[in-house]
């Protein structure tokens, strides 16, 4: 794995990135991380992306969550395909991903488990 940042790490799988967010949550760091995985992405000719939130600490605010979201347009291509895993606690944030991400034209999708992740992420 690359470390990217502090909490954030990229692995290029055979089929798509691998991003971990590990610590707690700060939306700037998440922000930062968009340049970064989209350049990774890039690099390694992916067009699939699954992030890993799991590992993450604490919670963001319903304006931080649509923020980050909000601004992945402007760091990443929208022809990124996007899983994003999250803790169960998360569970109301869950919507809240998705909507905000779908709504910049990304395929976007929050998960509980990685395996349904995955397979969503590689479907057609």
């Amino acid at each position: 794995m690359t470390p990217v940042l502090p909490d954030f790490t990229l692995e290029a799988r055979t089929a798509y990135a691998f991003c971990r967010y590990s610590g707690p949550f700060h939306a700037a760091r998440l922000l930062n991380a968009g340049p970064a995985i989209a350049a990774f992405c890039a690099g390694h000719r992916l067009t699939r992306v699954l992030v890993d939130l799991r590992e993450s600490e604490g919670d963001l605010s319903a304006e931080d969550r649509y923020r980050v979201a909000n601004h992945a347009p402007y760091d990443a291509p929208v022809t990124l395909r996007v899983a994003i895993c999250i803790r169960p606690d998360q569970g109301d944030a869950r919507r809240m991903w998705s909507s905000a991400m779908q709504a910049r034209g990304f395929l976007a999708e929050s998960f509980l488990d990685e395996e349904p992740a995955i397979a969503w992420l590689l479907s057609t």
